[in-house]
């Protein structure tokens, strides 16, 4: 196996039936990340060579188990510098901003700096252009309310609810008492 970095150690590489095309073509990596950051996370990764499949999932080792992440972001360096560890099982949300991605059977895990997930959101709103009447209304409203969040000049409350607590958010240095984590309810 290749060093992937200091950081790094492969735990398995093997190929399996892809679940969509069903050909004997999906490559299955898992790596395990002692970050200096967030601890350890294995990273699953997915991707069938014939029909394009792919599928990643991140796993916070380190898990406390369910929880549910608060943090209220006040200004720009909120939006830079606070990053979102988000497994596939994860549900995220912001009520003040008004949206909601919630884990399907084909979640999508993330790690990303807090402003590359208003930039990811504000292209899903972009994307959806063309609605009618009041949809349409609350979509621009939305991508101005969002640009207003992602230039710090509106504070917004984000969250994170995990049943399996593999996801973090991480605040920049010296604002970590602004971070509200409680254990989750699971029903």
């Amino acid at each position: 196996m290749e060093n992937i970095s200091d950081y790094a150690e492969e735990l398995y590489e093997l190929t399996d039936e892809c679940p969509v095309c069903r050909n004997k073509t999906l490559g299955i990596r898992g790596v395990v990340y002692n970050t200096p950051y967030f601890g350890r996370i294995l990273l699953e990764v997915m991707n069938c060579s014939t029909c394009g499949f792919r599928y990643m999932n991140i796993t916070y080792l380190d898990s406390k188990g369910p929880v549910k992440l608060t943090y209220r972001v006040t200004d720009r360096v909120d939006v830079e510098r606070t990053w979102i560890i988000r497994s596939a099982e994860a549900k995220i949300y912001s009520p003040d901003l008004g949206f909601t991605l919630s884990p399907g059977s084909a979640g999508e895990a993330m790690i990303t700096p807090l402003e590359g997930l208003i930039y990811r959101l504000i292209e899903y709103a972009e994307a959806m252009k063309g609605l009618e009447g009041e949809a349409e209304e609350r979509r621009r409203m939305f991508i101005r309310e969002a640009t207003d969040a992602l230039n710090g000049l509106r504070e917004f409350t984000i969250v994170i609810e995990d049943p399996t607590g593999n996801s973090i958010i991480k605040p920049p240095p010296g604002r970590e008492d602004r971070l509200k984590e409680e254990e989750l309810k699971v029903p």
